[in-house]
């Protein structure tokens, strides 16, 4: 749970970031099929989780703070 504007700001950073790293990952599986395909799945499957985590601690920052 996100409790002051720091750790808004840093989770919204982590959020830009996690989106940039499954937009890599998503080229890479489709570019090229590595040996290690399910890992990679695995990988971006995790990333996807945890950036789902931080938007909606972001959301409901927001709803609380902005509105």
């Amino acid at each position: 749970m996100i409790e002051n504007e720091q750790q808004y700001i840093i989770t919204k950073t982590l959020a830009r970031k996690f989106e940039q790293s499954l937009i890599k990952i998503a080229k890479k599986l489709e570019d090229t099929k590595p040996k290690n395909y399910l890992l990679w799945e695995v990988k971006k499957s995790a990333l996807e989780s945890q950036l789902n985590d931080f938007q909606q601690e972001i959301e409901n920052y927001e709803l609380l703070n902005f509105y």
